[in-house]
């Protein structure tokens, strides 16, 4: 079973109007980094028009309807958690008091209500 690799950036406008954007303006995009045929693939960034603001990994795992990335703040039966790459693995870590668990503990069923930079 191969892990897809992705990643969830959000981008910030560097130029005052560029296509439908304006200087400012931050929108996600989302990237899977590998190709069946050739393997890894390069998505070029113009670094002249946009800003990097967060780049998130994917986990590889999924709650009801999306998939969860590094920086989703999650809600399970459990309490509220947000993912974070700690120790060479995913982990839910709640938000209210101390507690750090491998993330597969807490994707069956949860629901994503936002993420760290922006809310849902």
């Amino acid at each position: 079973m191969k892990h897809e690799i992705k990643l969830r950036m959000r981008l910030k406008m560097k130029l005052d109007s560029w296509g439908s954007y304006s200087k400012g303006d931050i929108d996600t995009f989302y990237f899977s980094l590998l190709d069946e045929r050739n393997g890894l693939l390069k998505y070029p960034i113009d670094f002249d028009k946009w800003e990097i603001v967060s780049c998130d990994r994917y986990t590889g795992l999924d709650s009801v309807c999306d998939e969860i990335y590094e920086g989703d703040i999650i809600k399970s039966s459990l309490g509220t958690y947000v993912v974070e790459f700690t120790d060479g693995c995913f982990h839910a870590c709640n938000v209210e008091y101390e507690d750090n668990v491998p993330l597969y503990v807490h994707n069956e069923g949860c629901e994503i209500i936002g993420n760290i930079h922006k809310k849902k």
